[in-house]
């Protein structure tokens, strides 16, 4: 096929000019008003839309290629989604086997939920926590407790809160300078982020009192922000973010 010409030639539209105008054609189709240079009579320039280029259609040598086709993994065992999900709420959950499917739904019933994907029939089982309670911060409560490091694709990793100071924070190349809890590989979280004062009575229990030192990026206690200096009493259940990384408070049983 035939390039177009890059110089393109008008006549000016004016009766009494008629000026024959050459210009450089545009590179994106369009319409352009163009001045003639003698009178100043604005010209009229449309470019249309280059043709899609059509090559040799060969039906028997270059059959389509088949659809993608997508493995039925109904008899596989199900797969484990290791995600902060929370009855009452809506969870996201990418199907187990990897096919594409996103699926959406609010957890019936707390523990472990099931769904199967309707595009692979794999099934993918996640967990669901109850929802928080408030408490009475001078409340105490009967155990101990521990966080639970998120780890999506990895087995999920426990610390054990100690009764008085435990600092989280990110890990740190100085022993010194390293947190109670140091976490590596998440450069987002602060040095010393925050820190989770366990008091025990012997009689009453146990209370957990946050305190966020100096994160540079916000804290989320149940993905709501809590700045320096601020404390919040933590329940079993809570969900903390720190910079990229996700645990869960629990009871220590």
């Amino acid at each position: 096929m035939q390039e177009a010409s890059p110089i393109v030639q008008l006549q000016c539209e004016n009766p009494a000019c008629r000026r024959i105008v050459k210009v450089k054609r545009p590179s994106r189709p369009g319409s352009y008003k163009l001045s003639c240079p003698d009178c100043g009579w604005k010209i009229s320039l449309v470019v249309p839309p280059a043709a899609p280029a059509q090559g040799p259609v060969h039906p028997h040598l270059d059959p389509p290629p088949p659809p993608q086709q997508i493995p039925n993994n109904a008899l596989q065992p199900p797969r484990e989604d290791r995600g902060d999900y929370k009855e009452g709420e809506t969870a996201t959950i990418e199907c187990g086997f990897h096919c594409g499917y996103v699926h959406h739904e609010v957890p019936s019933q707390t523990g472990e939920n099931i769904f199967m994907c309707p595009r692979c029939k794999g099934r993918t089982k996640y967990q669901a926590r109850g929802k928080t309670i408030t408490i009475d911060p001078g409340l105490f409560q009967a155990y101990r407790g521990k966080l639970i490091l998120l780890r999506s694709g990895w087995f999920n990793k426990e610390f054990r809160l100690s009764a008085g100071s435990n600092v989280i924070g990110r890990f740190d190349t100085d022993p010194m300078g390293n947190s109670d809890i140091a976490i590596k590989d998440d450069p987002s979280m602060s040095r010393r982020s925050i820190d989770i004062q366990v008091t025990r009575r012997e009689i009453n229990g146990y209370m957990f009192q946050l305190n966020v030192l100096r994160a540079t990026n916000p804290v989320l206690i149940n993905h709501m922000p809590v700045g320096p200096g601020e404390s919040i009493s933590l329940n079993f259940g809570d969900s903390i973010i720190l910079g990229k990384t996700q645990f869960r408070f629990e009871k220590d049983v």
